[in-house]
């Protein structure tokens, strides 16, 4: 069996709940965020998975390298599989864009590569194998399997599976909507690093929806996954502790109108046009 590797999941868990920012802490983020976003160069974190993208011109020597190390059932040659899936695979995974086009060929091969790992008990070949049967990439779409080898990934520590199985409950996507069980695989996936989830966490947190309602720990969330770079959740931050509407209802006991002004203005965006994602 393939060990679980640093791409699916993150080993310890963080402390589950990150406290609320106080003001002072919100200006030093304000500040740092501010300062990030005014970089000519700079972006955001994508929460992009895996972390590495292969690409097409990479294929010839991923295919190489598995002769070099034994073939498959290896740790090391089951990596080198898993990024040779990924070069096939291209822009099908999680935050990567196609850097050419696939041929059906190809995106079938990789979504093979998924499956053999998959079946030998690679969390991150099980994440890679559902997310191309979600998707329908290379093999028949089929979103009740998606789930099944999400949730094998899970068991065996993969935060990005615990990320999608957290979405899928939420959407009901081959499953029946359940918000409880949703927030369970976010707050999972949070605690491991997933940006997008500890987003998502402190929405449903905020809202009390799938769980009681706690606004002090969605803040938390969204301080934590801000200042990992998600837009989204600086936009909540910085409107909640800035605006002058919220003093005295957040224990705030002076805002700074101007360094808001300047984030927004930085990030050129409004915070209704920013996805879940950054």
């Amino acid at each position: 069996m393939a060990g679980v590797s640093a791409t699916c999941a993150t080993g310890k868990r963080s402390p589950p709940e990150p406290p609320a920012p106080d003001m002072r802490t919100v200006k030093v983020l304000a500040k740092r965020w501010t300062e990030q976003e005014e970089q000519q160069d700079y972006k955001p974190t994508t929460g992009k998975w895996p972390p590495q993208k292969f690409l097409l011109g990479d294929i010839p020597g991923l295919r190489s390298d598995p002769k070099r190390c034994g073939g498959l059932g290896r740790g090391e040659c089951d990596r080198v599989a898993f990024r040779l899936a990924v070069a096939y695979l291209g822009g099908s995974l999680v935050g990567h864009q196609e850097d050419g086009g696939r041929a059906t060929h190809e995106l079938a091969q990789g979504a093979e590569i998924m499956r053999t790992l998959a079946e030998r008990g690679s969390p991150e070949g099980a994440c890679g194998w559902a997310f191309c049967l979600a998707n329908g990439e290379g093999v028949a779409e089929d979103i009740v399997s998606a789930v099944q080898y999400h949730q094998q990934a899970a068991a065996a520590g993969c935060a990005q599976s615990m990320h999608e199985l957290g979405i899928m409950h939420y959407l009901g996507e081959g499953v029946p909507a359940d918000g409880e069980i949703a927030v369970h695989w976010f707050r999972e996936a949070a605690i491991r690093g997933v940006i997008a989830s500890m987003y998502l966490l402190g929405e449903c947190l905020l809202e009390g929806e799938g769980t009681k309602q706690n606004t002090a720990a969605a803040f938390g969330w969204f301080a934590a996954a801000g200042d990992m770079g998600h837009r989204s959740a600086r936009a909540r931050v910085l409107s909640a502790y800035l605006a002058p509407d919220t003093e005295g209802r957040l224990g705030v006991d002076e805002w700074n109108e101007s360094m808001r002004s300047r984030y927004f203005s930085a990030a050129a965006l409004r915070p209704s046009q920013w996805t879940m994602d950054g």
